[in-house]
């Protein structure tokens, strides 16, 4: 759903309207609004998760640190499955967004349950290899421990009456 049909152009009518004091806001205007946050902010994630998965192999942002393995923006430790990985997630995030809030809701629980596995596993490796594929060191684990906490608030925030309205 475009924000240029009617019942978009309604419900931000109804914003812009509360926002100058005007009537409250209905509850289609919010379940649109909720609606379009989840979805919205999946593509976000996917877009991210993409550019962030091909920039690992890209040797000038990811140069060797010094044990040899990259690390992206000099910061995070990436190898080849690594970026892999992020390009998956990222094409999912957009795949899911695409079909709609509910999926996209449902992906951000379940890849937040994934990145809180990834980040306590990163915390009992330290310095290493994940599951002896995937590269870490202590800001990736940091990383995915705030990831996880924003994608489980963002796919439970979104209430079930509105994550399947789209």
């Amino acid at each position: 759903m475009s924000i240029l049909d009617n019942r978009g152009l309604v419900a931000l009518s109804e914003i812009v309207l509360l926002r100058l004091g005007g009537p409250e806001i209905s509850e289609m205007s919010l379940n649109l609004w909720e609606v379009t946050m989840a979805k919205t902010l999946g593509m976000l994630f996917g877009i991210v998760f993409l550019a962030v998965g091909i920039l690992g192999f890209v040797p000038g942002v990811a140069p060797a640190g010094p044990d040899g393995m990259p690390m992206l923006l000099g910061i995070f430790m990436v190898n080849t499955v690594h970026s892999v990985v992020h390009i998956a997630s990222g094409l999912i995030f957009l795949f899911a967004s695409m079909a709609g809030a509910a999926a996209a809701s449902l992906w951000f629980k379940i890849f937040g349950l994934i990145y809180a596995l990834v980040a306590v596993m990163g915390f009992v490796v330290g310095n290493g290899m994940i599951f002896g594929l995937i590269s870490n060191n202590t800001n990736d684990t940091w990383l995915h421990v705030v990831l996880a906490g924003a994608m489980l608030l963002i796919g439970f925030a979104v209430p079930k009456a509105s994550a399947t309205a789209a």
